[in-house]
């Protein structure tokens, strides 16, 4: 499925209510089932999401405003806790920069 064209790498896919995962590039997106409701969220702060297409196919909608850093810390520490990270009051981002580098370093864990 074709990604935004004005995509700004990298970025956050999130799939579902409670999974994160980070993309530097298309191949790492297309390993996801991604589904209606999904979302993507690039390095400057867009918000990209999957909606089903009057045609029956999926296509990616980009929302009216950027994403809510204070949103995303929130999901984020939700993630993190689901993870069995502890601590994670503590966990806060101030920019994009840092939540992709946060999806990332929890990626590892």
């Amino acid at each position: 499925m074709p990604l935004p064209p004005d995509l700004n790498w990298p970025i956050i896919v999130h799939c579902g209510e409670s999974y994160y995962d980070w993309a530097a590039e298309q191949e790492q997106v297309d390993h996801h089932n991604l589904v209606a409701g999904d979302q993507l969220i690039d390095s400057h702060g867009h918000l990209y999401q999957l909606h089903v297409s009057p045609t029956g196919g999926y296509e990616w909608r980009t929302a009216s405003a950027s994403v809510s850093l204070a949103s995303l810390n929130d999901s984020l520490k939700e993630y993190a806790a689901s993870l069995g990270i502890c601590c994670v009051a503590k966990l806060t981002v101030t920019t994009i920069d840092e939540a992709i580098a946060l999806v990332a370093w929890l990626d590892e864990q």
